[in-house]
């Protein structure tokens, strides 16, 4: 059950996450005062420059980034509930994309019967594109085993 939890745990606590913050609470009327209240905060030289439209736009940019964002980690996520090291054919890999593409989708279903929110397939988008961009994340920083210069250069033994 240890095992279970160290390998799946982390996936499941993000896919959480996201389920929560599919709801009501993740809305962009929950999400654009903070924002504001931020900007306010920390950049109070620019906080009397933005137009609500400013804001809007900002918000809109901001949860377009944490989409890409939280789908390239869940896609790295589920690799490790895979178990994908450096050795694993593609499929695999795909596999773990198409995992968290399908979670999206399950997400943006769930965000359909959330009166203030919407489900929209440009956000199965941007997760999917999330989602490819971290698989294709990991493949680059585990890089591809390559044959050992030594055994590439010598004669195959064919005596046998």
């Amino acid at each position: 059950m240890k095992q279970w939890v160290y390998r799946h745990g982390p996936m499941v606590a993000l896919m959480t996450a996201i389920f929560i913050i599919s709801s009501d609470l993740g809305s962009a009327d929950h999400t654009r005062p903070v924002l504001a209240s931020i900007v306010k905060r920390f950049l109070p030289w620019l906080a009397h420059r933005m137009s609500p439209q400013m804001i809007d736009v900002t918000d809109f940019v901001i949860r377009k980034i944490a989409h890409v964002t939280e789908y390239a980690i869940l896609s790295l996520l589920v690799s490790r509930s895979l178990a994908i090291t450096k050795d694993t054919p593609a499929k695999p890999r795909v596999l773990a994309t198409m995992i968290a593409s399908i979670y999206a989708l399950s997400d943006e279903f769930h965000q359909s019967f959330v009166p203030s929110r919407g489900a929209t397939y440009t956000d199965v988008m941007w997760d999917t594109l999330g989602a490819s961009i971290g698989s294709g994340i990991l493949y680059m920083a585990q890089g591809r085993s390559k044959p050992d210069s030594n055994q590439r250069d010598q004669p195959k033994d064919r005596t046998q």
